[in-house]
């Protein structure tokens, strides 16, 4: 009973209701470096990818006529695995999976863009130090080692499955 509480309670934070998306695919995450548990952080990560500036980045990427309703994003975690099941409700199934896979690429370049600014702000810093001490052969190889970081950057998640539209017996 516990354990059927515990999904319907996870479900419902993850935006489930029950209605089958038009289409669908999935993200994979590596493990969160804070040590925060499975469940929490992917129950985290669907919130972002319903949330309003997300949204709003891919209604003007697609010219949506009307905003994405967060309500039409369905974000579900697989128990037991890093991997976030996303999906999208439309009438249009194939519309759908082009709102899926826009709203998962755009979710993946927010990732990126966000593990990018502390090394921006620390590869400025450490320039505005490296003006003042230029023989500093430590802060020199620190920045050698952001730039590089920063030519490969890690989102920390990536598309495990592209969104296809729903057959008539997947939904």
């Amino acid at each position: 009973m516990r354990t059927v509480l515990i999904a319907a309670v996870l479900a419902g934070a993850c935006g489930s209701t029950g209605e089958a998306p038009a289409a669908a695919g999935s993200l994979v995450f590596d493990p969160p470096a804070n040590g925060a548990a499975a469940d929490v952080f992917l129950a985290t990560e669907a919130e972002v990818l319903k949330s309003q500036p997300l949204r709003e980045r891919v209604t003007r990427q697609l010219r949506l006529e009307a905003p994405l309703a967060a309500e039409s994003i369905i974000a579900t975690p697989k128990p037991g695995t890093l991997v976030l099941d996303v999906g999208v409700r439309d009438p249009d199934p194939r519309r759908a999976a082009e709102l899926c896979n826009t709203l998962l690429r755009t979710y993946v370049e927010d990732r990126l863009e966000r593990a990018l600014i502390p090394m921006l702000e620390e590869e400025k810093a450490l320039a505005e130090q490296l003006e003042r001490r230029p023989e500093d052969a430590k802060l020199r190889e620190r920045v050698k080692e952001l730039e590089l970081a920063r030519r490969a950057p890690r989102a920390g998640v990536r598309l495990l499955d592209a969104c296809r539209p729903a057959t008539a017996s997947r939904r």
